[in-house]
């Protein structure tokens, strides 16, 4: 059979439905689907066995971290807060040292003075923000054209300070904070954010005002994912370069559902509130106390938004922490989680509880059982490689190198 019968009987073939009869019609092109059908599964399964999944550990321990959290506690307290940032450094250094994958720790070597000397810059900026309302409308503006203009400079260096001063292997990671690429972005982002603020300081018809309210409500989602993709696919980790696929429209899913989900879930705490008021301020009167019932009302409409809260939170937190790591590669890796929005939420809810009933105490445990979950879902994938294979190829980049000493000079860090 020449090609010209060939591709006319595959034509004839595919123009029937599938079944016995074109089959029995066409018997050599059927055993040549087959036959190519088959391969394709071998090399399917031939691709997946060659294929590495591990999963990250945490070794961390409530009871270890506890006497970290309270010293921290106790000497950031005894030093009006100047010691936060070498709690930071601490509390860091625990959570990263004690996160390993393949066998090797992740490990944190951030400066205390650099940490402080951004939350100084922070401070100072905050501070000129809320005085600037009490001076005067000009102030106000300027302050919050100021803010603006700095606070995208300030998230670069952060991420940049962060990423750079965290290791594995004894490599440190990295981050592309050139100004030029990003800045732009980042300042549209911030006016976006202080829009409706600017509004109400330059504009008199109150219309105006609720329309750029709730411009960041509805763009929102659009933020985050900008932000998220600027996170990740900026990052590297040697001469492995991260990469961050397009994945707007689950945000903007995730948003919607927990927006549904919470208005709900405020709905029925509020009810709840209202028809829990009059007995409470009764029983509360039968012991002796005063309270009436606006006060019983108010009180359990607040306990339920932070009920509501405490229940969307999970939905929220699970969907999007799998939108990005799916869609985030690092060189030939690939990630992966398991993160699911019903045992999140379980997790939380009695983390939040036990953290109640023991009036703080229990947040450094808390934190350990959170963390454990949120490290032990994520999953690192490779194809055609074993992982120390390599890693072992992975060089320093010279960006990294030459940028490590001007970091640790210049850096800030801005989270307080």
């Amino acid at each position: 059979m020449n090609s010209t019968e060939m591709s006319s009987s595959r034509a004839a073939y595919d123009a029937l439905e599938p079944g016995p009869l074109r089959d029995e019609l066409y018997p050599e092109e059927a055993a040549a689907r087959r036959a190519e059908h088959e391969q394709q599964a071998q090399e399917q399964t031939a691709r997946l066995a060659q294929e590495t999944s591990e999963p990250l550990v945490f070794t961390g321990q409530g009871a270890e971290y506890f006497r970290i959290w309270i010293v921290n506690l106790a000497l950031t307290v005894a030093t009006l807060g100047i010691y936060s940032a070498w709690a930071k450094v601490r509390k860091t250094q625990y959570f990263w040292q004690n996160t390993q994958f393949h066998g090797h720790r992740f490990n944190y070597h951030g400066s205390p003075l650099a940490i402080l000397r951004g939350r100084i810059i922070a401070v100072v900026l905050l501070l000129a923000y809320s005085w600037s309302f009490d001076i005067s409308t000009t102030a106000a503006v300027i302050a919050v054209s100021v803010l603006c203009l700095v606070a995208p400079w300030l998230f670069l260096r952060a991420q940049e300070f962060k990423l750079r001063n965290t290791s594995y292997r004894g490599l440190r990671f990295g981050f592309d904070a050139r100004a030029p690429r990003t800045y732009p972005l980042l300042f549209v982002l911030a006016l976006l954010w202080f829009s409706a603020t600017l509004a109400g300081l330059l504009l008199a018809q109150t219309s105006w005002v609720v329309a750029l309210s709730l411009a960041p409500l509805l763009l929102f989602p659009w933020m985050h994912h900008s932000v998220k993709r600027l996170q990740h696919s900026r990052s590297s980790y040697g001469t492995l370069q991260a990469s961050f696929t397009n994945c707007r429209g689950a945000f903007y899913s995730t948003y919607a559902l927990t927006a549904v989900a919470f208005v709900f879930a405020i709905a029925a705490s509020i009810t709840v509130a209202v028809l829990l008021a009059l007995p409470v301020s009764a029983a509360a009167q039968a012991i002796g106390m005063e309270m009436d019932t606006q006060t019983a009302v108010i009180t359990g409409s607040a306990f339920g938004g932070a009920l509501a809260y405490i229940m969307v939170f999970p939905l929220a937190a699970a969907r999007i922490q799998r939108s990005v790591w799916t869609n985030t590669t690092l060189g030939p890796l690939w990630f992966h989680t398991d993160i699911g929005a019903g045992p999140y939420f379980k997790l939380v809810l009695k983390c939040a509880l036990w953290t109640l009933l023991t009036l703080g105490l229990y947040w450094p445990f808390a934190s350990v059982r959170l963390a454990r979950y949120r490290v032990e879902c994520l999953h690192v994938n490779a194809h055609l490689h074993t992982f120390p294979d390599l890693f072992s190829s992975v060089q320093s980049s010279q960006r990294t190198v030459r940028g490590d000493a001007a970091i640790d000079l210049f850096g800030v860090d801005v989270g307080l």
